[in-house]
């Protein structure tokens, strides 16, 4: 992987320093906050609809994401998908816990049927909710035992039904547009062992959303979190301290 494009675009993500709106869930909204700082953006996280619409009028991009729905956060998600539309804003769905219940699931279908997404970022089982496939109750990061084989039509006929790039995340991640596919190795186990990795590549694909179109933005994003884990993992033997050593690789890539 040549990584002189990823430098570079986050060179020019910090020159631009962009607002990226966050509509997110508790468990990750600090590590979100965090991640999108270190690269040089301004995350802002409202909660209430009442102020949506006013926050997003200084917004560059919009992050909606499922995880801990409730009715307050649900409006407010809609609302801002319908502001962003107005607005022309970039935006990225994170489908969080839609393969664990058919309430999120049932959510993520009505976002995806009435308001514009530029980009559905989530793993395979979460993805393959969307396609009605059989929910798991075995928690948010659990995946089915997917083939590639298996996974690359599934994300081909989600991005031609919502004409969107469609990205799944896991040992290999899969970024398709329509017939367009490019598959991302590398990476190290703890990225699916700590919470909130994925989230944070919600925010880091919403950011670059500031700066390049969709399907590169997401691949970016995703080489960039490959090559990071892999320099902050060196010496580790267990994932108690990744994090932060992946916030300092975060903050030094493009610097």
């Amino acid at each position: 992987m040549d990584f002189t494009e990823v430098e570079k675009a986050f060179r020019e993500l910090r020159e631009k320093s962009p607002v990226v709106v966050q509509i997110t869930n508790f468990v990750s909204a600090e590590f979100q906050a965090d991640c999108t700082l270190f690269i040089g953006a301004h995350p802002v996280m409202p909660v209430s609809f009442k102020e949506v619409k006013e926050i997003l009028s200084v917004a560059d991009s919009l992050l909606v994401n499922t995880g801990n729905l409730t009715d307050e956060r649900m409006l407010a998600i809609k609302e801002a998908l319908r502001v962003a539309g107005e607005r022309g804003l970039p935006v990225v769905l994170d489908p969080v816990g839609s393969n664990v219940s058919s309430f999120r699931r049932d959510f993520v279908l009505d976002i995806l049927e009435n308001y514009r997404i530029d980009v559905i970022k989530g793993n395979a089982s979460e993805i393959s909710a969307i396609l009605g496939e059989h929910v798991s109750f075995k928690g948010i990061e659990s995946t089915k035992d997917m083939t590639d084989d298996e996974i690359a039509p599934m994300l081909e006929k989600i991005s031609n039904k919502y004409d969107c790039v469609v990205v799944s995340t896991g040992k290999v991640d899969f970024v398709a547009f329509s017939d367009d596919m490019i598959l991302i190795t590398g990476g190290i186990p703890f990225l699916k062992q700590v919470s909130g990795i994925g989230c944070c590549i919600g925010s880091i694909v919403a950011s670059l959303l500031t700066i390049r179109e969709p399907f590169e933005a997401s691949v970016l994003s995703l080489q960039a979190v490959k090559a990071i884990s892999v320099r902050a993992a060196v010496g580790m033997d267990a994932p108690g301290d990744f994090k932060s050593r992946f916030l300092n690789e975060l903050y030094l890539l493009g610097g």
